[in-house]
């Protein structure tokens, strides 16, 4: 027995010998001053993380480096960025020690987020919960790199390197530790931490030939001889590319992780064979050659899929490649985007849903939408039950609550107290559940401004023009010219006109000098009503305010 052991044991010591061959990568020592006095080029940091397989661009060749990205987006980064997926036999997987909302092992950052918790790279956000799905923070993703800096041990980095220290000067002066993360600042963070490092691994590949791209339905299939929309078949492509194209060898999705390339496929069959790393798919085959036409990509989930190909001429020339498929999830909805102000609840217009409803499904007001909590330092969901617009703690939205779409008019973001953001939105996911019990799901995307100080008009006793002509007053530090008044809640039915007229005036421009003859007409229920002013200075500063209008009654 214990023969058998030691002999286990040396094999895998072998095998890791085998696997961490190395190799120094291409920038040098003493590099991470000379990187943070000079900022990352960002072309070369966008090539370096494509490069390298860290972070994949887009169908359309675009990288999106502004856009949001998620926690589990981010462990899958830092996964391939620091190769932690090597160490997975160290690990026990019994897959028992996860995350209570990161279960199912179809999801593509599944493994990464289990072996990051595996390695106390990620303790999750309490409750044992990980909330994949929630955008990362600057803060967040300086401490996960950080980590798992110091866990694979073929990872040597430059002793300049300091991520906390110089995180500003990689994503920017205005960028504080609570920001949301994009795309480019992750990019550039791992660019300059690695670039400084020399890791031990087996060569890396250099793809000397350009990535093809293709995006398709996720219950779509996709042969190599198929012309997809007005594109060239995948065949045609890489014979663009390589001249007297030979055959064609798949280096990736290794063997025993192919889910989605198959030979020969057969829908109606349940028994289909995979394409394996070893074969030679070529264009025009013999008798007992495999065909590359006969080479089909099946997917089973949504997200991208690599493809890495070697393709040899008729002389023996070799180009590597890589061919990346983006499977669309059908079900997934376009962003709803609503913008509030600080201290102020936020009501969730059935309205801007329908627009995004009626393009993608058949709705009914009786289908199930439930939300993924926000974040509490960023503010809260409430249901207003009584529908007085006066939310209580008790009124909470919680993560088991589910509601009908016609009772969407309820439902309200309350920022936290004094929280503003205007550059990155509150993220909130949600889901709708229809009839059929198909599921779709989308983001709320919530933008919080500031306000000058809330302005309370008691209309039995004030008058509406001169009491906001006074109030602007008190801000003598700027001279105000114009201002516009807008609904806050656009399905209020009051009014704004001069005394004696009858003409609108919400969402018109006025002069500052307009507005002691401005004159508010209520509607049926006008106590508490909120409305939003905007006024222009001199020099075309422009701040924003709220106006609350009570009653005695």
């Amino acid at each position: 027995m214990h023969t058998k052991y030691l002999k286990r044991i040396i094999a895998f010591v072998i095998l890791l010998s085998m696997v961490f061959t190395t190799v120094a990568m291409a920038m040098p020592y003493g590099q991470a001053k000379k990187l943070i006095k000079n900022r990352c080029n960002w072309e070369d940091v966008q090539k370096f993380v494509k490069g390298k397989g860290i972070m994949k661009g887009y169908p359309d060749g675009k990288f999106y480096e502004n856009h949001n990205v998620k926690r589990a987006d981010v462990i899958v980064m830092i996964d391939r960025a620091f190769k932690l997926s090597a160490l997975i036999d160290y690990i026990n997987k019994d897959y028992k020690d996860i995350f209570d909302d990161v279960v199912d092992e179809n999801e593509y950052y599944f493994h990464a987020i289990y072996i990051a918790k595996a390695l106390g790279i990620t303790k999750g956000k309490g409750n044992n919960k990980f909330h994949p799905k929630h955008s990362v923070t600057i803060g967040e993703v300086i401490l996960l790199i950080e980590r798992a800096m110091g866990k694979n041990k073929h990872f040597e980095f430059d002793e300049d390197i300091d991520l906390s220290e110089n995180y500003r000067e990689l994503v920017g002066e205005g960028k504080d530790l609570d920001d949301y993360a994009t795309r480019g600042e992750i990019a550039a963070m791992l660019y300059y931490v690695l670039t400084g490092s020399k890791y031990d691994s087996e060569s890396e590949i250099e793809y000397n030939l350009k990535t093809i791209a293709r995006t398709i339905k996720e219950d779509e299939i996709l042969r190599f001889d198929d012309e997809y929309g007005k594109k060239d078949s995948l065949i045609e492509s890489i014979e663009d590319k390589v001249d007297d194209l030979e055959y064609v060898q798949f280096t990736k999705p290794l063997n025993e992780n192919n889910t989605f390339l198959y030979y020969e496929y057969d829908s109606s069959s349940r028994s289909n064979s995979f394409v394996t790393n070893g074969n030679k798919y070529y264009v025009n085959p013999s008798r007992r050659q495999m065909s590359l036409s006969e080479v089909t990509i099946v997917p089973k989930i949504s997200g991208v899929l690599e493809i890495e190909y070697v393709a040899y001429d008729d002389e023996g020339d070799s180009y590597k490649g890589i061919i990346e498929i983006t499977v669309e999830n059908d079900n997934e909805l376009v962003d709803i985007e609503f913008t509030g102000y600080e201290n102020t609840p936020i009501n969730f217009r059935i309205s801007k849903f329908k627009e995004v409803f009626n393009k993608e499904f058949d709705y009914s007001s009786n289908d199930k939408i439930s939300f993924e909590l926000p974040d509490g330092k960023f503010g809260s969901l409430y249901f207003d039950k009584d529908g007085n617009g006066k939310l209580r703690n008790s009124e909470k939205i919680e993560a088991k609550n589910s509601f009908a779409l016609k009772q969407m008019n309820l439902i309200y973001f309350y920022p936290a107290q004094n929280y503003v953001n205007e550059k990155a939105p509150i993220v909130i996911e949600y889901t709708v559940q229809d009839k059929d019990k198909n599921l779709y799901e989308g983001n709320i995307n919530i933008t919080v401004k500031s306000l000058l100080d809330t302005l309370t008009i008691d209309l039995e006793d004030d008058d509406f023009g001169q009491e906001v002509s006074d109030h602007l007053a008190e801000f003598d530090d700027y001279d105000f010219e114009t201002i516009i008044f807008e609904r806050l809640n656009k399905d209020d039915d009051y009014d704004l006109h001069f005394e004696g007229k009858t003409r609108s005036l919400i969402g018109r421009g006025l002069d500052i000098d307009e507005l002691k003859d401005l004159v508010f007409n209520p509607d049926k229920d006008f106590d508490g009503t909120r409305l939003t002013y905007t006024v222009t200075t001199n020099d075309g500063l422009k701040f924003t305010g709220l106006v609350i209008v009570e009653s005695d009654h």
